[in-house]
Order: structure tokens, then sequence, then C-alpha cells
């Protein structure tokens, strides 16, 4: 009789069994895997508006005010409008992100806009190319959508074109310029004097120099900045549902630290996360401009906002529109707290 052999291996079943389990395994760890990577890429995100916020703090240190949300200064001896020049209160803070070599580079004399006839032949974004098309980690949350964090997009035009000298990397976030919503027929981002400032009581509002004594809600209860990402490419700008394929509705529902007006901030009056036809629906197709620039971010259940007194909060998407209005100005005078 032959002696009998001991098998060895594994059956085809036993195989398939061992191979089901380690799916259902993997299946079972890899949301946990994820949800460890976003918790990271979250904590990074609130760690940048960290340090944006002590940034603002510094700068109102040395110079005794915050700077603006953004400049329409322009050099009086050009005959560019005196909306064109639109620095921002992000590129006066690069010397206090250890960023003065990009800071230098910014010719404050020139506007960002215009032709060149009415800027004595040259264009701000001309000069402006390695600036522009220089990516700054600190503005951009890793959370953000990848692709759209290596875009560099037109902020004018929207349009995708990266070889234009205008176009730039987007911005994770944006500066509060209070709860105004198209108040006296101008946008929130609009230029306001005197008593006619309706609804102009943001700290980061255009040509401002606000201080810390300005900020009488109290600097625990007012905004300064917050996360500005918004995926909402279901409709065009105009709140038409359609389905988009170019980067228009994507340059538009981000924001730009090289760029003003409403490429820099934006309104505590929407909510956060407010769709565009949403927005439009419930105020208005004329309104249509506001409703492309509401804060918002790639975060489940809300978006970081940095207070006045240098905190970072985690603020719910569902959290009360009073509430949300009144700590985006800063002298309500009637200040609430999350």
């Amino acid at each position: 009789m032959s002696p009998m052999h001991r098998r060895t291996g594994f059956t085809l079943v036993e195989l398939l069994v061992i191979i089901a389990m380690i799916t259902v395994l993997i299946a079972l760890l890899l949301p946990a895997v994820q949800q460890a990577r976003e918790s990271a890429r979250r904590s990074t995100c609130k760690d940048q508006l960290k340090q944006i916020v002590v940034a603002l703090h510094n700068y109102h240190e040395t110079h005794g005010m915050f700077p603006a949300g953004y400049y329409t200064r322009s050099n009086p001896g050009l005959t560019v409008s005196g909306l064109e020049n639109r620095a921002t209160g992000f590129v006066m803070l690069l010397p206090f992100l250890n960023q003065s070599a990009l800071y230098n580079l910014y010719n404050f004399d020139i506007g960002t806009g215009g032709s060149p006839d009415q800027q004595g032949g040259l264009k701000q974004v001309d000069q402006l190319a390695f600036l522009n098309q220089t990516r700054l980690p600190v503005y951009q949350c890793p959370s953000a959508d990848r692709e759209i964090l290596n875009l560099k997009l037109n902020p004018r035009d929207g349009h995708l074109d990266s070889s234009d000298s205008g176009s730039s990397y987007t911005s994770s976030y944006a500066f509060s310029s209070g709860n105004k919503f198209n108040a006296a027929n101008g946008h929130f981002w609009a230029i306001y004097s005197g008593p006619t400032r309706s609804g102009d009581r943001g700290i980061m509002t255009p040509n401002s120099g606000n201080r810390f004594l300005d900020i009488e809600d109290g600097l625990t209860n007012t905004f300064i900045i917050g996360e500005a990402e918004l995926n909402d490419t279901q409709t065009d700008y105009s709140g038409t549902v359609t389905a988009i394929d170019n980067q228009d509705v994507v340059a538009r529902r981000h924001a730009f630290w090289t760029e003003g007006m409403h490429h820099s901030l934006r309104s505590t009056f929407m909510p956060p996360f407010k769709s565009i036809e949403d927005c439009v629906i419930s105020f208005g197709p004329d309104e249509w401009r506001d409703c492309n620039y509401s804060f918002g971010s790639p975060h489940q259940g809300g978006l970081h906002m940095g207070m006045a007194d240098g905190s970072i909060r985690f603020v719910s998407e569902y959290i009360y529109l009073s509430t949300w209005r009144s700590m985006g100005s800063m002298n309500e005078l009637t200040p609430q707290a999350l």
C-alpha cells in the first residue's frame, strides 16, 4: 500500500472564503481610514486659518489697524478708475506669513485691471504673473477638491487659462465684510461712505482700517475670516440649472487671494452653503451676483470661521440665520454668540 500524502494549501472554497473575509475587513476599515485622513486635512485647514488670524493680529500690532478687505486706491497719475487697484488684505498679510519676497513683487501704483493705455502702457496682471501663479499652501485648505487646488483660473471672467498672466490659484478663505446684501442698490463688496453705509458692518470692508476698538459686539462674537469653498456647479452663475462643462462657475464659487472685491470678500447675509439656485429663488433674479458669494467649505456639517479674538470655531451649517448674520457684523449692538 502506498503511503498517504498529506494535503497542503487551500481548497478553492477555502480560498474564496478568505478573500471574502479580507474584502469585508477592507470595506470596514476603509471608511475609518478615509475619515482619519479627512480629520487630519480638516485640522490643517483650522491651523491655516489660525495662522492667518495671527497674521491679522500682528498686522494690527504693527499698523494700529487691520488691513482692508481690499483697496481701490490707484496711482493719481493714471486715468484708471478708482476701482481698478484691488490689492487685497491677503496681499497685505504676506510679510506676516513669511512671504515678504512675494509682497515686494506687488506694484501698488498700478491697478489690477483696465486696458494698458489706461495704465500708462502697463497692466498689473502682466507684472504679477509670477505672484498670481505662485501657489501658497497657507491659503488653500487640503480638504478642497484637489483638481481645483491645482487649477489656475482668471477671476475676472472665470475662464481656465493657465497661460493668462491674470490667472491665479484659488483661495479657500475669504474675509468677512459684514451682513450686507445689495444694500442701497449696491453689492456687499461695493464702496459706501458716511451715513449710507447700509449693512456695511464687517471688519474687513473695502478701504477700511478698522481697529479692535471698533468691534463693539465683542471680539469673541465677530467673524473676521472664514472658509469660502463651494462646489455648487449644478447651476450657472445666474442660478439657472444647467450642466456645467467649463470652469466659469467653479471660479465664481471660489475666492482669490490676489484679486479684490467679491473675490476676496464674503457676506453673512446668505446662510453658509447657500446654493445659487436657492438664493436666486429667495431674493430674486436681479440678485444673482451677490448669490454667487457665500461662505462654505468642503467639510461635512459645517465650516471653520476665524473670530476677531484669534480663535477658530467650527460653525454648523444649520446655524440660526439671525446668529450667523449678527456674527458677521462688528457693531450690530445686539451681539449673539455660538
